[in-house]
């Protein structure tokens, strides 16, 4: 991978923005091979923009025909307005400030480009396939569970979720991702988690 040239204080300000990353809700999908093309994210922006454009024409065109109506009327159709195209466009616009936290972090000028890619990468990396080393697992419906490596378990309560790539021990209560895991379970720090998974 690219890391070897980065500092700890760019590692460390990586491990922030991934931290916070982590709590956004606004989850887009899209393959990882797109983050490494700036023209891509360009695209998908415009491609936003447009989109966030029809939607406040449709907005408003939508407010004009409402305020024709009785007050009551005005109250249910504002609030079916709030909940259905409100809503998009409040969404669109979380997906637009991703990709754009996306173009500022593969601007060329910015030296944790290559570190981002391989936070990226070492997420995306199949918590599964790093778990089954650790312990034995058995499929429960879409899930697995298995006993927690993570501290000493007598019956079942690791769960790891393949939809998510994620895991939770109800046992320890510890859970997250392929890092997190990795992290908790090698007790290694962030950078040597990501160099970790990267090199499975």
């Amino acid at each position: 991978m690219h890391t070897q040239n980065m500092s700890d204080e760019q590692w460390l300000e990586l491990e922030r923005e991934w931290s916070e990353d982590l709590s956004k809700t606004d989850k887009i999908d899209f393959d990882i091979s797109v983050l490494k093309d700036l023209d891509i994210i360009d695209s998908k922006i415009r491609e936003l923009d447009e989109i966030i454009s029809k939607v406040k024409d449709i907005i408003e065109d939508l407010i004009r025909k409402i305020s024709k109506l009785t007050e009551d009327e005005q109250i249910l159709c504002n609030a079916i307005l709030k909940n259905t195209h409100v809503k998009d466009l409040v969404c669109l616009g979380n997906q637009r400030s991703r990709f754009m936290r996306y173009k500022h972090r593969l601007s060329p000028h910015r030296n944790v480009r290559s570190g981002y890619l391989d936070v990226e990468s070492a997420v995306s990396h199949s918590l599964l396939s790093v778990v089954e080393h650790d312990t034995r697992l058995r499929r429960s419906g879409k899930n697995f569970v298995g006993r927690c490596p993570l501290h000493d378990d007598r019956s079942p309560s690791f769960y790891t979720y393949p939809e998510s790539n994620s895991f939770y021990c109800f046992g320890c209560k510890q859970g997250g991702n392929t890092i997190n895991y990795v992290m908790q379970k090698e007790g290694l720090d962030f950078k040597s988690a990501v160099q970790f998974i990267n090199n499975l």
